[in-house]
C-alpha cells in the first residue's frame, strides 16, 4: 500500500519523457553543427549510443501514451483513487509536440479530442481542457505547416470557452502560433499572409489588453509579406513594391502601437529586399530601413550589414 503511485508518480514518469526529447534534441542540434564545421576533428557520425537516443526521440510520444492507458486501466481497476488530470495529458500532448514526427499533429489532437470527450461525458471531470492544452496542438499544426487545422483549433478554443468548457480562452500564444503557421505555407504567399494579418486584426478588434499584439506577432506578420515579396510569382502575384511597402507600413504601425521593432524584424525587411529575384529600386527601401534603425536606435548586426552591402552590390550591378 505504502508503495502505490500517486499522481505525482505519474505525471512526473510522463513529464520526464518530455524533458528527455529537449535534452536530446539539443544534442541533435550539436551534432547537426559539428557535421557543418569543417574545422571540427572529430568523427560528425552519430554513435551507436547516438542512434538509440535517436530511436528514443521518435518513439517518446507512444510510450507516454502506454503510460497514460496503464494509469487509465489502473483508475477503472480500482487500483488508483484518482483519475488522470489535465497535467498529464498535457505531459503527453508534449511528447508528440515536440517528436518533429509527420503525425505529431493529428496524434496530438487525438489525444485533446479524448480529452474533451471525457469531460464532456462527465467520465473524467480533472481531465478539463486549458488553453495551454490547446496551444501544444495549435503550435504542433504550425509548425507542420498547417494553418487551416491551427486556426480551426482556435475558433474551437474560443468557442469552448464560451460555452464554459475550458477555463481560459485563447491567449497571445494561441493567435500568434497561427500567424506563424501561415508563414510556413510554401506557395500563395499573399493570401497566407492577407490571412494571417486577418488574424492579428482580430486580436487588435477583440480589444482585450492581455491579446494586444506582440513584437513576435507583428514580426511573424511581416515575415509572411517579406516571404510573398522574396518568392511571389504564383496566380496571385502582387509587385514586390507592394509586398515591401506593406512590411514597411507594418513597421511604422508597430512603432504608433507602442510595439518596438528588433534587429529581427528590420533584418526580415532587409532580406526580402536583398533576396527578391524581381527588379525594383531596393536603394529607396533600403534607405527607408537604415533610417528608421537609426532613428530608434537599433544597432545592426553581421547579418544585417552582410544583406545591406548585397543590395548595394546588386544596384551597383543593374546600373
Amino acid at each position: 500500500e505504502a508503495a502505490r503511485p500517486d499522481e505525482a508518480a505519474f505525471n512526473a514518469l510522463v513529464n520526464g519523457l518530455a524533458i528527455q526529447q529537449d535534452v536530446i534534441q539539443k544534442r541533435k542540434h550539436q551534432r547537426m553543427k559539428r557535421q557543418r564545421d569543417r574545422t571540427y576533428k572529430g568523427d560528425p557520425r552519430m554513435s551507436l549510443e547516438q542512434e538509440k537516443e535517436e530511436l528514443d526521440y521518435y518513439h517518446s510520444p507512444e510510450r507516454a501514451e502506454k503510460i497514460l492507458k496503464r494509469m487509465e486501466d489502473l483508475c477503472s481497476n480500482g487500483y488508483l483513487d484518482f483519475q488522470p488530470s489535465v497535467w498529464v495529458y498535457s505531459s503527453v500532448l508534449k511528447t508528440w509536440a515536440k517528436s518533429g514526427r509527420w503525425d505529431a499533429p493529428e496524434k496530438a489532437r487525438s489525444v485533446l479530442d479524448r480529452m474533451n470527450d471525457l469531460y464532456v461525458s462527465g467520465r473524467n471531470p480533472s481531465v478539463r481542457p486549458n488553453n495551454i492544452s490547446y496551444n501544444i496542438v495549435i503550435d504542433s499544426f504550425a509548425k507542420a505547416g498547417k494553418p487551416k487545422e491551427a486556426e480551426a483549433l482556435l475558433r474551437e478554443l474560443s468557442e469552448s470557452y464560451e460555452a464554459g468548457l475550458v477555463e481560459k480562452g485563447p491567449n497571445l500564444i494561441s493567435y500568434t502560433s497561427v500567424i506563424t503557421a501561415y508563414g510556413r505555407i510554401k506557395n500563395k504567399y499573399w493570401i497566407q499572409a492577407n490571412k494571417a494579418e486577418a488574424v492579428l486584426r482580430e486580436m487588435q478588434k477583440l480589444g482585450d489588453p492581455s491579446l494586444k499584439p506582440e513584437i513576435i506577432a507583428w514580426t511573424a506578420l511581416i515575415d509572411v509579406y517579406a516571404k510573398a515579396c522574396i518568392f511571389g510569382g504564383e496566380k496571385s502575384y502582387v509587385p514586390p513594391m507592394e509586398c515591401l511597402e506593406r512590411c514597411m507600413d507594418l513597421l511604422d504601425e508597430m512603432i504608433k502601437e507602442n510595439v518596438e521593432p528588433n534587429i529581427v524584424t528590420y533584418n526580415t525587411v532587409i532580406k526580402a529586399m536583398a533576396f527578391s529575384k524581381h527588379e525594383f529600386d531596393r536603394e529607396k527601401y533600403r534607405d527607408r530601413v537604415v533610417a528608421l534603425m537609426k532613428e530608434r536606435g537599433v544597432e545592426p548586426q553581421k547579418y544585417t550589414i552582410s544583406v545591406l552591402s548585397k543590395i548595394m552590390t546588386s544596384e551597383q550591378q543593374r546600373k
